[in-house]
């Protein structure tokens, strides 16, 4: 008999979505992570902190070995983020006996900087003048991708099919989907709920958690 199958038995939580899973119980912290798994025994444990960043809950370990490791886990409404949070206190509570307490408020970062934003445009594209090419929209900005000259006044230079790029402030995620009407609903969003809900519509085999890539920034 090992020393997890004396334990006795206690609360636990689960959060799951397509990818990720988070399970706290009498053993420790597990994460699953895609095709990735990583056990943390409470002994082994010498912090643990969760936040909600946009929709997803953020939970992170602090090992005893100094190392940090985190899982997140999306959701698609905001309700369900409350509702993990809310049963995640008492049960992180149980097991560190306050020695550790969770993070009670949640944490937002600061985003996708605009300078770096400017300075990956101005790479990207070749151009002289970032700014012109970029458009606030709440969550996110909309960067043209039409040739210089175009923007310069020439309608001849103008290239088809090709719409413009949206990038999420919160993680610099980057999302090309052309010009083709139907996506004219995730262009439209002006938060990233209402995008999650866009993308649910109009292309339910996309994970908004997975883009195609992300601007990089500290």
């Amino acid at each position: 008999m090992t020393p997890f199958e004396t334990l006795p038995a206690g609360p636990e939580f689960i959060a799951t979505d397509a990818h990720n899973a988070v399970l706290v119980d009498a053993h420790g912290i597990s994460f699953d992570q895609g095709p990735h798994h990583a056990e943390f025994a409470w002994h082994e444990v010498a912090g643990v902190h969760h936040a909600v960043v946009g929709l997803c809950l953020v939970v992170t370990v602090v090992h005893s070995n100094g190392m940090r490791l985190e899982c997140r886990v999306g959701v698609r409404r905001k309700s369900r983020l409350r509702e993990w949070c809310a049963r995640l206190d008492p049960v992180l509570g149980h097991y560190t006996g306050g020695r550790m307490p969770p993070a009670a408020h949640p944490v937002r970062p600061a985003g996708l900087p605009y300078p770096q934003l400017c300075a990956w445009v101005r790479t990207t594209y070749a151009t002289p003048r970032p700014e012109r090419r970029i458009r606030d929209v709440g969550f996110a900005y909309l960067v043209d991708t039409q040739p210089e000259a175009y923007l310069d006044g020439d309608a001849s230079a103008m290239t088809y099919g090709g719409g413009p790029v949206l990038v999420v402030k919160r993680d610099g995620a980057i999302w090309d989907f052309g010009s083709q009407p139907m996506f004219a609903p995730l262009y439209e969003a002006r938060t990233e709920e209402e995008f999650r809900r866009a993308m649910a519509r109009v292309a339910p085999e996309w994970d908004p958690d997975r883009p195609w890539s992300r601007v990089p920034f500290a």
